[in-house]
């Protein structure tokens, strides 16, 4: 099975397929790729019955990443993430501050790579999944447990953050988005796939009252 750049999870994977829909609905005039190369073009079916069921399967797919998108952001958007006084003047500061630069926004890293050594060195050549997994781990360590609403799951919020900070990663642009996606879709696996496995997967581990009511 394939996998992105530096061992990050397959762009076929739905953990990857969502975290393209989230940054599409983030930033919206950037041109994000949702799956490998090739699979947003189907082909032509041989046979309307026998290829009926296949186009059936692919449009549920699809529903559901843009159902759990439309959560996932609505969480996130939930929990304040305002950011804390931040200094770089050590490299065992470098985390912490690009975790507070996250908090602010993905552009405000960008920017601050560009005249901060530490974080261009960290960053630039030397970005991998070890690194950004101490990044998101840290940011969503940031996060006070008080601020989560109480009409949601912290799981649900922690993975919804997940999905925000890999989102504002994104904008490096010393670095491919696919490895970014691909390092927050590896995250996922690594420490939520068994949370969401015990929810019914993705649609139910996200579903409202208001869906549960409709079923």
């Amino acid at each position: 099975m394939e996998q992105t750049a530096m061992n990050g999870a397959p762009e076929n994977s739905l953990e990857f397929r969502l975290l393209a829909a989230y940054v599409k609905k983030r930033r919206p005039s950037l041109p994000v790729r949702p799956g490998p190369p090739g699979a947003s073009a189907a082909p032509q079916p041989a046979s309307g019955r026998k290829w009926k069921g296949r186009i059936d399967r692919s449009a549920s797919a699809a529903g559901t990443v843009l159902a759990v998108t439309d959560k996932l952001t609505a969480i996130a958007d939930s929990v304040p993430m305002d950011p804390d006084e931040y200094q770089a003047d050590g490299p065992d500061d470098v985390i912490d501050s690009i975790v507070e630069l996250l908090r602010v926004s993905g552009d405000r890293l960008n920017e601050e790579m560009k005249e901060n050594e530490s974080l261009s060195k960290l960053l630039g050549g030397g970005f991998s999944y070890s690194t950004f997994k101490k990044v998101t781990s840290a940011f969503l360590g940031k996060v006070d447990p008080a601020d989560i609403p109480s009409s949601k799951d912290p799981e649900q919020a922690m993975v919804a953050l997940t999905f925000e900070v890999t989102s504002r990663l994104t904008t490096m642009d010393c670095h491919p988005m696919n490895v970014v996606m691909g390092f927050g879709a590896r995250y996922l696996q690594e420490n939520y796939s068994g949370w969401v496995k015990q929810h019914g997967g993705w649609e139910k581990a996200f579903a409202t009252e208001d869906d549960e009511e409709v079923q």
